[in-house]
């Protein structure tokens, strides 16, 4: 009925895995609103066989449970998992996965989430059953930043992309105590597809093995710049949404290296308005591949700005978007660049200006985000010493 924050992996032979989070689910097609006791799962995912959906999970088709459950088991809700990046490779897909908490709400709106990261896993699936076959904790599994945040690999290595994943800003110190570490991204690789290696740190002058010593590669913004860069056709670009829910715009920034230098080349307004109700957009994911016409295609996730609207109302409120924006030529890393089209719409462009540099901070987005039922256990930072056994997961709404 309604999901965010899509990740895609390509799984080889016209295969894709989508994951989601936060899903709400109609088992028996029986719901028109959200709030319609459906089920809400903290992850599901798609697989794509060409053109054929298949909605995967675990548990029953009549009582579904989340696709990945990580150590928890049951799902408590106070302890869940998010999906980061990931890659598929000799028969097995690897996924990175945040251990998330939920925290009690704070004594005034802060424009942030109720949820923060307390660790970094590394799951193994079977790339024909989806089977989980294993999941511990990752190298260097801190959250500051989270390494494989995002995955994207070349001939020789796979590179993982930090991000500290912080979006309760009532933890730390509050909205106006910015900018937030979740405006910088950092860098770190192994070799191609062994995501469970020991990595090797991007530097101010190179690689280290030493995880402290790992800089910047791109900083901006007040709140959020959470990339998730991608090599298509040779070149490296990189859509990122300017400060999640407080942002209007969509960036584009293309670079040689994967550690950069990041030029912007667009800066595009976002135009979520697909009814009258206010809505907000973020969590930008750029596919790996392009449209027929050359362009990039650029998922979103949209949600009611006020929450209560989309559990009451059309749930289509509380799913992803998708926009065109024009490959970028090299030409195109300087001012005057093209426009970004809004499917089926079109939007206006803005002119770039250069890379977004950090200024005053925006207001506090006044939103009432995202998703789950208020009526969750208490937070718990027990974590129990091994993950259970799944089994493969049931594949329903196929077709």
């Amino acid at each position: 009925m309604g999901m965010d924050n899509a990740h895609l992996i390509p799984l080889g032979d016209d295969r894709f895995l989508w994951i989601f989070q936060d899903a709400f689910l109609d088992p028996d097609d029986t719901r028109n609103y959200i709030s319609q006791n459906s089920t809400y799962l903290h992850n599901v995912a798609l697989l794509q066989d060409g053109n054929c959906f298949g909605l995967l999970h675990r548990g029953t088709a009549a009582a579904p449970l989340a696709f990945e459950s990580g150590d928890v088991e049951p799902d408590t809700g106070a302890r869940f998992f998010w999906p980061l990046g990931g890659s598929s490779a000799g028969g097995l897909v690897k996924i990175f996965w945040a251990e998330m908490q939920h925290d009690p709400r704070t004594p005034r709106d802060t424009g942030g989430i109720l949820r923060h990261p307390v660790r970094t896993w590394l799951a193994e699936y079977d790339v024909t059953t989806l089977r989980r076959l294993s999941i511990a904790p990752a190298w260097n599994d801190r959250v500051t930043p989270q390494w494989g945040f995002a995955v994207e690999s070349n001939e020789s290595y796979s590179y993982l992309f930090g991000n500290s994943n912080m979006l309760n800003y009532w933890l730390v110190g509050g909205w106006f105590n910015g900018p937030h570490t979740a405006t910088r991204m950092y860098l770190a690789r192994v070799p191609r597809d062994r995501l469970a290696r020991r990595p090797e740190y991007r530097t101010a002058d190179g690689w280290s093995d030493d995880p402290a010593a790992a800089v910047p590669i791109s900083e901006r913004f007040w709140s959020e710049n959470q990339m998730q860069p991608r090599l298509i056709d040779g070149q490296w670009v990189s859509v990122t949404k300017v400060d999640g829910f407080a942002g209007s715009e969509l960036v584009v920034d293309v670079a040689d290296e994967p550690w950069g230098p990041w030029t912007t080349v667009q800066r595009s307004p976002i135009d979520p308005q697909t009814t009258a109700v206010e809505t907000v957009t973020y969590h930008a994911m750029l596919l790996p591949w392009r449209d027929p016409s050359g362009d990039l295609i650029v998922v979103l996730s949209r949600n009611a700005k006020v929450w209560d609207v989309a559990v009451n109302g059309d749930p289509a409120l509380y799913r992803s978007i998708v926009m065109r924006v024009p490959f970028p030529a090299p030409e195109q890393r300087v001012a005057e660049a093209p426009q970004a089209t809004a499917l089926p719409a079109t939007g206006a462009a803005a002119p770039v200006t250069g890379a977004a540099t950090t200024g005053p901070p925006p207001p506090a987005p006044s939103v009432s985000t995202t998703s789950p039922p208020t009526s969750l256990p208490a937070p718990t930072t027990s974590t129990p010493s091994s993950a259970p056994t799944q089994t493969e997961p049931v594949t329903s709404a196929t077709g």
